[in-house]
């Protein structure tokens, strides 16, 4: 219980009966702590009250198994995951590749607790496979046998509203969702680019399996389409047949600083009229370019938001609201002023200082109850009023 106590403990160690003894233990004494071991898993340090002290251990367990691919053959260098059931718990988590003979072993595995092992598709080798999944796997289990089965598909094809192909967009499975909470579904994460025809194959799904698929054009696309989604999609579907509706681009300049100041600004682009269908895009700089690029968007007037978390001593303005087709959307920005003072008084407790500007909001501080210092930050270069 001193600082003497905790630099310099008492040692001991079990005998063959498992028993052992300190001597010269003060009041108050802790046992602190235990050797890590492989084989056994201790409790957590405790107080020593009593002359004879049990503690009681738990034998690690190891959970065995092999892989087989889906021609049933060994498959080696795959990863294995080890998780409690439901899996989505992320219980007692560990990650183990199998040998050349396609057998895994995981160590100091903890009983009590049901367990599902899964493993995951070799990038190439296994193309068009799902994951392994056993489910109900106790610790101590020498015999797993984890299969993978060939996945099911999403087919489709992306259309204009004119009827052509859309070629190049993006379909990606957001969310997969499944009945059954044992079965890690919600790992598969597939997305792939349309060809020339508009038709896309995502792959690999469990059967039973729902997705949710989400669509886009990248921004340097000959053609810009609105970013579409579509909900509670089988697994197994080959005619799915979405329709896109063409949009612009927002295109522009900000003016009134450098490039490099510019770094980490976003620029989110909102319809302006609330009747008008959602379509929203967003622009992050790198810090090369005053130039920006938004889109695809509706057609009709939008907003465009500027949001700098850093600050980065500049003032940008609300929101630009409006904007004509075809027109380049310009960005002025200035720099951004602090305004310091102090209040003369013999107790300068309870004041605030607040600043008026024309077109923008007032700002308000606290005055330093002890110095009757203030100060006001980001401020246009405009005069206002104290």
């Amino acid at each position: 219980t001193s600082a003497v106590a905790r630099s310099q403990p008492l040692r001991a160690h079990t005998d063959a009966d498992g028993s052992f003894r300190f001597v010269g233990v003060g009041e108050g004494a802790m046992l602190i702590g235990y050797p890590w071991s492989a084989e056994y898993s201790f409790p957590k340090p405790t107080t020593v009250g009593a002359d004879d002290i049990v503690i009681t251990v738990k034998r690690w367990r190891t959970i065995h198994g092999i892989v087989l691919d889906m021609d049933g053959e060994p498959a080696a260098g795959v990863a294995v995951q080890l998780g409690s059931v439901p899996f989505v718990h992320r219980r007692q988590r560990a990650s183990v590749t199998t040998d050349d003979s396609g057998r895994f072993v995981f160590h100091r595995v903890l009983r009590g607790t049901p367990y599902a092992v899964m493993a995951l598709p070799r990038k190439d080798a296994d193309a068009g496979a799902q994951p392994g999944v056993v489910s109900g796997v106790e610790a101590g289990a020498e015999d797993v046998e984890v299969r993978m089965q060939k996945g099911l598909t999403i087919e489709g094809v992306v259309r204009g509203t004119d009827g052509e192909p859309v070629a190049g967009c993006q379909v990606t499975s957001t969310n997969v969702l499944t009945s059954d909470l044992k079965h890690p579904a919600w790992y598969v994460r597939p997305s792939t680019t349309t060809g020339e025809d508009g038709r896309f194959v995502l792959s690999v799904y469990a059967a039973g399996t729902v997705a949710h698929l989400a669509f886009r054009t990248l921004s340097d696309a000959k053609v810009p389409y609105f970013a579409e989604t579509r909900s509670s999609v089988p697994a197994g579907t080959r005619d799915l047949d979405l329709r896109m509706e063409r949009g612009v681009m927002l295109e522009g300049v900000v003016e009134g600083v450098e490039a490099a100041r510019l770094k980490g600004l976003t620029l989110s682009a909102y319809p302006a009229d609330a009747n008008v269908r959602k379509s929203s895009a967003t622009f992050k700089f790198n810090g090369k370019s005053n130039l920006f690029r938004l889109g695809p968007v509706h057609p009709g007037g939008h907003k465009i938001k500027p949001r700098m978390n850093r600050g980065g001593g500049l003032f940008f303005p609300r929101e630009i609201k409006a904007w004509a087709p075809g027109e380049p959307v310009i960005i002025k920005v200035t720099r951004s002023w602090n305004l310091t003072g102090k209040i003369l008084a013999k107790n300068p407790r309870g004041f605030v200082v607040s600043f008026d500007q024309p077109g923008s909001r007032t700002l308000s501080t606290k005055v330093s109850s002890t110095t009757g210092l203030f100060r006001i930050a980001r401020l246009r270069d405009t005069p206002g009023t104290l």
